[in-house]
Parts: structure tokens; C-alpha cells; sequence
């Protein structure tokens, strides 16, 4: 049977969002987007398949695992031994190496800069799945650091200053049952956020397709509402270049749940940081206006953990 499409217009609606303090205010206007009955094999065309970021397949120039307070005391000897087995096997040569790197802080409520931090690699120890994993970790060495938002990789040289960041955060977005294990109020879809840096305007569009009765796509299925064709994209106003920055073909497994803007490394453009959660992970995905190439408004960087679950 051919299955129904509806589009749904709204009316648009303007509203402040949190933002720090000397920055321009966000405005979001709610955008139209378009319903299925569900999605199977019969229709399942309409979804694309396109996945942007692809977390294995990119360079990766943000340190993944930060930490400002390592415990390796309660490590017994068994332990120990199985992590130099492992940093042997895996021919190891930075273990305790010490390099500067330049970090995104979180050093108040309403204070953030990029500063120039000491990390010490380490590798840590950790139960999984009745067996165990070692994971590479740079430790922060300054004291009173605060909230480590990203580190970049030693390779990327900032400018340590104070930077202005404007956060789009949820406000009451519609939660779905499938939706009920992540671990963040997620971002509500289908809305258009204008914002102003350098005295260029810029449009940041967060929209996705929802099928109402279920949703059957890839080996995937659902019996849920669910948003497919999930996009992140962003316009210069003034050249109108257009930049997609998130893209992946259903919302049961990613989800924003904040973006952060500013202007990071200097150069008068926005670059932006989005969060992102699963059922396991929290991540944070970096976009830097410096490092584009033709044709570009920003690139890819990298990602930093947050948090994970062990599965």
C-alpha cells in the first residue's frame, strides 16, 4: 500500500536561548518537516543513508580521553601486570610522556578560555564485559583547571584567550519512548537557529523526517516514532556557502543534546562544538573555521568522550 505523506508547517516561533554573557543573542524559528505512516521496505528509499561524521574513518585531532584526576591505587600487582603485558604486546613508547596541548575550559559559569595545559599520557586499566580494556588517557597536571570541554591534539597551536560561547540547549523537546535510555535531554528537532559572529549571519538548521507508526530500515526496526534522515547544517547568510556538519539516517542511535558557538581559534569566524549521545556514549564533535578547506565554512576535527557506559 502506498503510504501517506503529510507535511506539517508551523508557525514560526522566536526564542532567547542561554547564551554567555557579551554575545549575541540565538533566535530559532521552528521549521516544516514531513510525516510518513512508517517506513519498510515498500518505501524505505525516502531514507538516506548517508552517516557524517564517520568516527573511524577520520583523522582524529582531539584527544579522545582527558582526565584532570588519575587513581591508579587501588591497582593490585595482577593489575599491573596485565597492563605492562598489554603495553607490551602493543609495543607502547609514550606511556608517561609529558607534551603541552591546548584545551577548551570550562573555568566558571560564565567564564571560558582556551588555554596551553601540561597532560601526562597514561594507561589505565578497566573491567569490561567480564574481561578488561586499556585505554590511552592524557592527565591534565595543572591544578584548578576546571571543566575540560576539548583538548586538542599537540599538533594544533591556539591562541590562549577568553572566548565568548553562545550554547543552544533543549527546552522541552518531545521525547519518545525508544528515547527514554539516553542519557541527556536531547535537542528538538526540526528548528532553525540565526546567530551573529564578526558581524556576519549566520542559519544553523537541525531538521529530520519523522515516521509516525514504526520505522524498518537497514536491519534496523522500531515500532516507535522516529526521526530518520537527521541533519545538522549551517549557511553564511552573506556568501551563502552551506556546510553540512551532522548527517545520519535515523535518531535511535544519535541525538544532539547541546551545541556550543564561538570563536575558538581566532580568526573571526565561528566554529562550533556539538554534543551527541547514544545508549552508551556522551561525545563531544569539534568544528574549527581555521582549519577549512575550499569551499568550506568549518572542519571536521575530532571527537572527545565524555562519558561511556561499559556495554
Amino acid at each position: 500500500m502506498k503510504k501517506r505523506v503529510i507535511y506539517i508547517f508551523t508557525i514560526l516561533i522566536f526564542t532567547m536561548f542561554a547564551f554567555s554573557t557579551k554575545s549575541q543573542t540565538i533566535l530559532s524559528d521552528t521549521l516544516s518537516y514531513k510525516i510518513v505512516d512508517e517506513i519498510d521496505t515498500s518505501n524505505d528509499s525516502l531514507v538516506d543513508n548517508e552517516e557524517y561524521p564517520m568516527w573511524l574513518n577520520e583523522t582524529n585531532l582531539i584527544i579522545e580521553n582527558v582526565a584532570l584526576q588519575i587513581d591508579t591505587s587501588w591497582w593490585t600487582n595482577e593489575i599491573t601486570e596485565i597492563v605492562n603485558q598489554w603495553k607490551a604486546k602493543n609495543n607502547i613508547k609514550d606511556d608517561g610522556e609529558t607534551s603541552y596541548y591546548y584545551g577548551l575550559i570550562k573555568e566558571n559559569e560564565n567564564k571560558y578560555s582556551v588555554k596551553k595545559l601540561t597532560g601526562k599520557v597514561n594507561y589505565l586499566f578497566g573491567e569490561i564485559g567480564g574481561g578488561y580494556k586499556v585505554e590511552r588517557i592524557i592527565g591534565i597536571k595543572e591544578n584548578n583547571v576546571g571543566e575540560v570541554l576539548c583538548l586538542f591534539d599537540k599538533s594544533i597551536k591556539l591562541e590562549e584567550k577568553e572566548v565568548q560561547l553562545q550554547f543552544i540547549q533543549p527546552s522541552q523537546p518531545i521525547k519518545f519512548p525508544n528515547e527514554s535510555l539516553n542519557r541527556e535531554k536531547i535537542l528538538e528537532k526540526n528548528v532553525k537557529f540565526g546567530f551573529e559572529i564578526t558581524n556576519i549571519k549566520y542559519d544553523l538548521s537541525y531538521t529530520a523526517d519523522l515516521s509516525q507508526n514504526g520505522f524498518s530500515y537497514g536491519g534496523f526496526g522500531t515500532i516507535y516514532p522516529t526521526y530518520f534522515n537527521v541533519e545538522l547544517k549551517l549557511v553564511d547568510k552573506n556568501s551563502g556557502i552551506e556546510q553540512v556538519l551532522f548527517k545520519y539516517p535515523h535518531s535511535n542511535y544519535y541525538n544532539i543534546s547541546e551545541i556550543i558557538l564561538g570563536d575558538i581559534d581566532n580568526d573571526s569566524q565561528p566554529d562550533i562544538i556539538y554534543k551527541i549521545c547514544d545508549e552508551i556514549c556522551i561525545r563531544r564533535v569539534v568544528f574549527l573555521s581555521s582549519k577549512k578547506e575550499s569551499n568550506q565554512l568549518m572542519k571536521y576535527i575530532g571527537q572527545t568522550k565524555i562519558s561511556c557506559w561499559d556495554p
